[in-house]
């Protein structure tokens, strides 16, 4: 069973990677892969968009859950709060992949990987997301 999740998880890797490698070649082609970054970050937030307001609508409109949680002694705000941290937790583990992933490739292909500036603008740029 692990081997089955590890060849899933190595297949997923594999085809994010050589899409992302597809989406440099053609931006490259005409001179415009300066803007990969900038795509990358767009479709990340698209997707948290997205797999947010599914996560949201199932997870705070399913009362399955609240009788329980209402019972203990927690403030409605505290539940609220920790359901939203959850939500913002889940749903950011994809798109934020997808973005390490692409500025990797980026500062590889482009030959930034040593340059501090690359490093300094990827840790800014991550602590904002």
């Amino acid at each position: 069973m692990i081997i089955l999740i590890l060849l899933i998880l190595a297949s997923i890797a594999n085809s994010l990677i050589t899409s992302l490698l597809g989406l440099y070649k053609g931006l490259k082609i005409y001179e415009a892969q300066d803007v990969m970054p900038a795509i990358s970050l767009i479709f990340s937030i698209s997707l948290i968009f997205v797999f947010g307001f599914l996560t949201i609508a199932s997870t705070y409109y399913s009362g399955s859950s609240e009788d329980q949680l209402l019972s203990l002694p927690l403030k409605s705000r505290d539940i609220l709060r920790a359901k939203f941290l959850v939500s913002l937790i889940a749903d950011s583990f994809l798109p934020l992949l997808l973005l390490i992933t692409s500025v990797v490739i980026y500062g590889i292909k482009e030959g930034l990987t040593f340059h501090i500036s690359f490093y300094v603008g990827l840790l800014f740029s991550f602590l904002s997301f």
